[in-house]
């Protein structure tokens, strides 16, 4: 069955008709839907044509209101798929950061979700849709969740939860410093967050190395957790901290480690780090090689080091390791000092 919804419609009783078999509805395009849904019905395919959806509830609204119970779009049932639509949570997340420490009126929950997918849900998909808020953005709790050449804006944490999820071809945008991933993956589940072909990237006003790529989160209600997260043939941008993860606190007072966890990341993507290099090579002056006379190129490897080797005979300098962000530009320093004054190495057999 088929159905054209109308800018007017109550999108919990169109995206709930009940009938026989497999429900698609058609959004109209551009349309705004400012409402709070929920779908509960399996099999249903919904076509935004770029039509949005948008909520502003936050965790902490009312006592007992939690970080799921504020997101704009619940998924709570089975082969559920959603084509070209924007969902948002606009809750006024830096207005209330902005009055936290001066009115104590104000809530300090600010977690706001924009969609949810629920543990009893299964086979969820969204496919060139949009999610935006700021912190807890998309919290992907549902069994199989897919999302490709989707768009995700957020802060803080604003992709987290336990599902194995497929992110392919994605655009992660980083709209404060903070952290993308939080996955709370169980120990009895073999993959979490899976990130492949992926853009990370940031808005402008983000600052070098202020964001982590993922941080394990340890529900306290739950003791199996072991969170799992991978980066694969994604390209990471300057905001990305070389540390790559970081540690997360849960509420019982232990200070989870990413090394006790699963956090993967290829090399491929380590290789596409962009992370302040055009800057780096704005300060750096290098000259041909000493031994040939070829072209030098400066290279980076693993996020720990820098070096510089000449494109046509091969010789480089020693590594010059870094040990943070603020340690970086200065290791390069040294990379290209080095090889101006000819302390290379030569790539000889047995070298």
């Amino acid at each position: 069955m088929i159905i054209k919804a109308k800018a007017d419609d109550n999108l919990n009783e169109i995206l709930n008709t009940k009938v026989e078999g497999k429900l698609q509805v058609e959004l109209p395009s551009g349309c705004i839907y400012r409402q709070k849904v929920k779908v509960e019905r399996s099999d249903l395919l919904v076509i935004g044509n770029g039509a949005k959806i948008v909520w502003d509830d936050h965790n902490g609204m009312v006592p007992g209101f939690g970080t799921g119970a504020s997101a704009t779009l619940t998924i709570a049932a089975d082969h559920v798929e959603f084509r070209d639509t924007v969902i948002e949570n606009d809750f006024d997340y830096l207005g209330h950061e902005a009055k936290a420490g001066e009115d104590p009126k104000v809530m300090m929950g600010r977690q706001a979700v924009a969609v949810f997918t629920r543990p009893e849900s299964t086979d969820s998909i969204f496919k060139n849709c949009t999610f935006i808020s700021w912190q807890d953005t998309l919290f992907a709790d549902g069994v199989e969740n897919r999302f490709e050449h989707c768009t995700i804006k957020g802060n803080i944490d604003f992709i987290f939860g336990r599902s194995h999820a497929v992110f392919d071809r994605c655009t992660i945008i980083s709209t404060g410093s903070g952290f993308v991933a939080a996955p709370s993956t169980s120990e009895n589940t073999e993959q979490g967050l899976c990130f492949e072909r992926c853009t990370i990237t940031c808005t402008d006003d983000v600052d070098d190395f202020s964001v982590y790529l993922a941080r394990p989160w340890h529900p306290s209600e739950r003791d199996d957790t072991n969170s799992y997260v991978s980066f694969c043939d994604c390209t990471l941008d300057r905001h990305i901290n070389s540390a790559l993860w970081t540690t997360m606190w849960d509420k019982k007072g232990h200070n989870h480690l990413p090394s006790e966890n699963r956090f993967h990341i290829d090399d491929k993507t380590l290789k596409t780090r962009r992370n302040t290099m055009e800057k780096i090579l704005k300060e750096i002056d290098l000259q041909d090689c000493p031994l040939c006379g070829g072209p030098a190129v400066l290279e980076e490897e693993g996020s720990w080091c820098f070096y510089v080797m000449c494109m046509d005979c091969g010789c480089h300098t020693a590594e010059i390791p870094y040990s943070s962000p603020e340690e970086r530009l200065t290791s390069a320093k040294n990379a290209a000092h080095l090889w101006n004054i000819g302390k290379v190495l030569r790539s000889d057999p047995g070298e």
